[in-house]
């Protein structure tokens, strides 16, 4: 267990800081290498013993590789398809999470446009692709296939991302404004995830809920 042992540093969360407060100051530990071995080498024979077990669900999709929830959304949608165009009925039962996300800024692209003065546009461009452009990526593969109304609607939104970040104004064509920050489109992004994942599904061979 000595492994276990680890070396904590306390360091600084920001330069400037009072460094007499303790709340100041993050907790680093540094583990002994051999411990990290040991782990994962454990993790690894551990893993392949409860996949193997046969109670173990094969659509689990968390903490696993090949899997998450955007796979697992992907499958689900398509089985709703295939339902439909087999005339049976579906039944979905969902549990409401939106407790949980309460504390997310409602309106992340009114507060760049506050504070985009105040900042480069190298910051600003990274605070777009954190706070809205990852939440635009994240699982648009189920929306290939969708009416043109919809896809306006998300373009709309990164239309005015862009233009906050460049400082661009609305008589300005859009395409040379994404192509500078070297942004797709909403439907090439849809296009280009959709790809990915059938990619990545032909070619590693791996088992994944978009292949059982």
């Amino acid at each position: 267990m000595r492994f276990k042992t680890a070396s904590v540093t306390p360091l600084l969360k920001k330069t400037g800081l009072d460094r007499e407060e303790f709340s100041n100051y993050r907790p680093i530990s540094n583990l002994h290498t051999i411990s990290k071995i040991i782990e994962r080498i454990a993790m690894s024979r551990l893993v392949d013993h409860v996949e193997r077990s046969p109670s173990y669900n094969r659509f689990q999709s968390a903490y696993r590789r090949c899997y998450s929830t955007e796979t697992a959304t992907i499958r689900l949608l398509n089985d709703v398809y295939r339902a439909a165009d087999d005339g049976s009925r579906t039944l979905l039962l969902q549990l409401d999470l939106s407790a949980a996300f309460d504390t997310i800024d409602k309106n992340p692209i009114r507060a760049l446009r506050h504070i985009r003065k105040r900042v480069s546009e190298t910051v600003a461009l990274t605070i777009a692709s954190s706070m809205v452009g990852a939440r635009i990526d994240y699982c648009n593969a189920v929306l290939f296939g969708t009416t043109k109304s919809n896809i306006q609607k998300l373009q709309r939104v990164q239309n005015s991302l862009a233009r906050i970040v460049t400082g661009s104004t609305r008589s300005e064509q859009i395409k040379p404004v994404l192509a500078r920050l070297h942004w797709l489109t909403i439907a090439e992004c849809i296009e280009y995830k959709v790809v990915l994942i059938t990619f990545k599904v032909v070619t590693t061979h791996k088992k994944t809920s978009l292949s059982v």
